[in-house]
């Protein structure tokens, strides 16, 4: 028996696989459809799932669930299938009204229909999913008689949104070129011919030009979503040259309009760029403000969500992120926040099955970032840990180095601690290691003070010093060591 999923099919299974504990409800929301319907879909998805991988979705009281061990395996063989499936005209129409309302401010129902050879009534369906989008940013749409449909531009929520939906659509076309990329093409290629026609082409390299001599100027740390929202800003600049922002925006955002001020002087430096004459550069500066570490603790209307959440990594992990890797880690979650919202899609999960160690890490950074809303990725949540491991180990390391370690053994000749030195030194960069045998006459309580931390190898904590802190016992038989890596940063279990 074959069965075939429909695009709607695949939509309720995305959904599915990137929210946990999902319930029709939310389903039904999701794709305003009937709970008859969703039910219907999932008994459908669930037989097409075991007659060709064998398993279903979960289903515990009112939750449907993606079975988590299986992901792997259904990706790599099904994303080429889901990605294609799932090139969808409603969302290019959804697109192409969005970006009309944003350069021009303005859309006819009955033009946008003609262009898509579509009804008045699918094109009136689709506004209502625009208006949702809108309304998140207290954006709302006017309506007049032979005039069409507009939007209320004179708001700096205006200007912020068309920024950042002019950058999802650059963010997604420029992840797009790469047959292999993990990001799937769902942005129709027509839709930059309508791009042409506002800035065109040589514009658009002088915009390019100018951006990449401001970020090797000023030494940015720029990733590709920063510089395309460095891009759409110059782009919304261009086309609505004359906009400024209300006088009231900087009225409880004075420190803002400090930090905005300094970028002018540096523009200053670029006059040579006919683009630094015609255009209103406040939306550039401002978001260059944005892109810097102190705007993690000066300016966190920017990033209220991630500021809270390298903050939780840091009490997480006992660690003290520098200033550049805090720029990486905003950076990053950023990207995958706006991944998610925006619902740009990829597929390349570790084909690698991963071990426990991996996966109870990768569950702790889930649960810290996820445990609210499900802002992220299940994926990305795994490139994200594997990222923080580095880090970690970067900080246990320069952390090492200055600690001061007793090594407890119970060998005769004291080999069993001098591989472990070795091990620890070669590992964490630790050079004050000192060795003493069980058997030795020592006085603990006065000894382990003297120390940041005390291992027992393969020995139990004498008595009257259990309840010390920095005193651990691990497992360690020449190569093969347990638990060391937990406590080798002398704060506990991580």
């Amino acid at each position: 028996m074959n069965i075939f999923l429909k695009d709607n099919d695949l939509k309720i299974l995305r959904y599915i696989i990137y929210n946990n504990n999902c319930t029709i409800k939310k389903i039904t929301e999701f794709i305003n459809l009937s709970d008859v319907y969703v039910r219907q879909s999932i008994k459908k998805i669930n037989t097409y799932l075991k007659l060709n991988y064998n398993f279903e979705i979960i289903k515990t009281g009112k939750y449907f669930q993606f079975p988590s061990d299986k992901k792997y395996i259904f990706f790599e063989d099904f994303s080429q299938n889901l990605t294609t499936s799932y090139l969808s005209t409603k969302k290019i129409r959804i697109d192409y009204i969005l970006m009309n309302l944003i350069f021009q401010n303005k859309v006819k129902i009955t033009e946008i229909a003609k262009i898509f050879n579509v009804t008045r009534l699918t094109i009136s369906n689709d506004l209502k999913e625009v208006k949702a989008i809108l309304k998140t940013y207290d954006l709302i749409l006017e309506s007049k008689q032979w005039e069409g449909i507009s939007l209320n531009s004179n708001s700096d929520r205006f200007c912020f949104f068309s920024i950042e939906y002019i950058t999802k659509i650059l963010f997604e076309q420029s992840l797009t070129l790469d047959i292999n990329n993990q990001y799937s093409n769902i942005t129709n290629p027509n839709l930059f011919e309508y791009f042409n026609c506002f800035v065109d082409l040589k514009t658009q390299k002088n915009m390019i030009f100018f951006l990449k001599t401001l970020v090797k100027t000023l030494n940015l740390n720029s990733d590709i979503f920063s510089f395309q929202s460095f891009y759409a800003a110059l782009i919304f600049s261009h086309i609505h040259n004359t906009y400024k922002l209300p006088s009231n925006f900087y009225n409880k955002r004075k420190r803002l309009k400090k930090d905005v001020d300094k970028y002018f002087y540096i523009f200053k430096n670029f006059e040579n760029f006919d683009l630094v004459n015609k255009l209103n550069l406040e939306f550039l500066a401002i978001l260059l403000v944005g892109n810097t570490v102190n705007a993690l603790k000066t300016h966190k209307f920017f990033h209220p969500y991630i500021f809270d959440i390298i903050l939780k990594l840091e009490n997480l992990f006992k660690i003290n992120f520098s200033d550049e890797d805090k720029l990486t880690l905003k950076n990053m979650l950023k990207t995958y926040l706006f991944k998610k919202k925006y619902e740009l899609l990829h597929f390349s999960l570790p084909t690698k099955s991963l071990s426990n160690d991996d996966l109870n890490f990768i569950s702790k950074v889930d649960f810290l970032i996820n445990k609210e809303k499900n802002a992220i990725y299940y994926n990305d949540i795994i490139t994200f840990s594997f990222f923080l491991k580095t880090l970690k180990r970067k900080y246990m390391y320069q952390y090492g180095k200055e600690k001061n370690i007793l090594l407890v053994d119970s060998s005769y000749n004291l080999w069993v601690s001098e591989n472990l030195k070795s091990f620890i030194t070669l590992n964490y960069g630790v050079k004050n290691i000192t060795l003493i045998n069980i058997f030795q006459n020592i006085n603990w309580e006065i000894t382990v003070p003297k120390y940041d931390a005390v291992f027992f190898i393969n020995l139990k904590k004498p008595t009257n010093i259990a309840s010390f802190s920095t005193c651990y016992e691990i497992s360690y038989f020449g190569n093969n060591h347990f638990f060391l890596e937990e406590y080798i940063n002398f704060g506990g279990k991580i």
